[in-house]
């Protein structure tokens, strides 16, 4: 019975957008998506530095955490699935984006920001942990004066 609501709740929802916003029943069910795989937005330093840090921190901390579920108890191990699975449809949204003006990226902040402090507490070495972290405080600042 709850799903039936959900989707006749979703279904109102969507009428009364038409009606209030096009002034016609059934405008919102017309609407087409826009994708654009063009990256030619990102060719700019601040741009470039940017994803790369963020590529490159993200794969390899994706890397350990992925690693380390299988060590987590069983009852933990669905919520990290959950926020791997977040990272991915967020690197998609990143991809398929109309418009490509770095807002885009606010997707797979939360989800790598996990990813990444999971792996900073694994890290044994402590000269490593401290270069990983100045290394994530000090580039956004360098990206600023570019």
């Amino acid at each position: 019975m709850t799903p039936f609501l959900g989707l006749i709740s979703i279904y109102v929802v969507a009428i009364s957008y038409s009606l209030l916003v096009d002034d016609v029943f059934f405008s919102a069910f017309n609407w087409t998506p826009q994708i654009s795989f063009d990256l030619s937005p990102f060719n700019s330093v601040q741009f470039i530095i940017a994803i790369t840090m963020l590529v490159s921190f993200g794969l390899w901390s994706s890397i350990f955490y992925l690693r380390g579920i299988k060590n987590k108890k069983k009852t933990f191990r669905p919520s990290y699935s959950v926020v791997f699975s977040a990272c991915i449809i967020a690197t998609c949204i990143v991809i398929i984006a109309p418009n490509k003006n770095g807002s885009e990226f606010l997707f797979l902040f939360a989800p790598l920001a996990i990813i990444i402090t999971n792996y900073i507490e694994t890290i044994e070495e402590r000269w490593f942990k401290e270069v990983f972290l100045m290394a994530l405080l000090v580039i956004p600042f360098i990206l600023l004066v570019l």
